[in-house]
């Protein structure tokens, strides 16, 4: 009687090599996103790269404006005399203070100019903050799946949102902010500038 002997295939190996190729495109991508520095504005005029506001000392470096807040320099595209026209949403200021978990929730196949950046590194040592996707896609393997339905009394959501139309609407714990990549930039901004008591 003959046996059929089993051969180990060299299929196996492009199956693991795919999963691994993603998960570092995915980790790299995060990288990207924390690291990444869209152009700072301009100095104010009569002003050298530096700027006083409110006794908060911005300072313009390649990166962004720079400014220290408990001990830790936060980063930001732009400054509060950039942000002026900006209108503050007081909920959505209250649920950054006091949210236990905030998910700041997108497509990360678009492009948000600094966006990402400024939310997340900036409010990331005083608050538990998580990227997560708005919807299934090849980039969101290793994030959740978070919308308005997943926010609750604990837990805020603020979803980014490219748009041509602007705007920011909130509803109880989640906060939806539509535009072009630099209108987004300048509501994240000026809402975590708000909070962190910059502005």
């Amino acid at each position: 009687m003959k046996h059929k002997t089993s051969h180990t295939t060299t299929t196996q190996k492009p199956r693991l090599v795919l999963p691994i190729f993603i998960a570092l495109i995915l980790i790299f991508s995060i990288f990207g996103i924390i690291f990444s520095s869209p152009s700072p504005t301009p100095a104010p005029s009569g002003q050298s790269g530096t700027l006083d506001y409110q006794g908060h000392i911005f300072q313009q470096t390649s990166q962004g404006w720079t400014a220290t807040i408990n001990g830790f320099e936060a980063i930001f595209v732009y400054t509060p005399l950039d942000l002026r026209n900006i209108t503050l949403e007081t909920r959505a200021l209250t649920d950054l203070r006091t949210a236990e978990k905030i998910y700041l929730t997108r497509n990360p196949q678009n492009t948000y100019y600094g966006a990402e950046r400024d939310f997340f590194v900036n409010l990331k040592p005083f608050h538990n903050v998580f990227f997560a996707c708005t919807e299934d896609n090849t980039a969101c393997t290793d994030q959740p799946i978070k919308t308005c339905d997943d926010a609750d009394s604990t837990t805020m959501v603020v979803r980014l949102d490219l748009n041509e139309h602007q705007g920011a609407a909130y509803e109880p714990s989640c906060f939806t902010i539509t535009g072009t990549p630099e209108h987004i930039t300048r509501v994240i901004d000026a809402h975590v500038l708000a909070s962190l008591g910059l502005m």
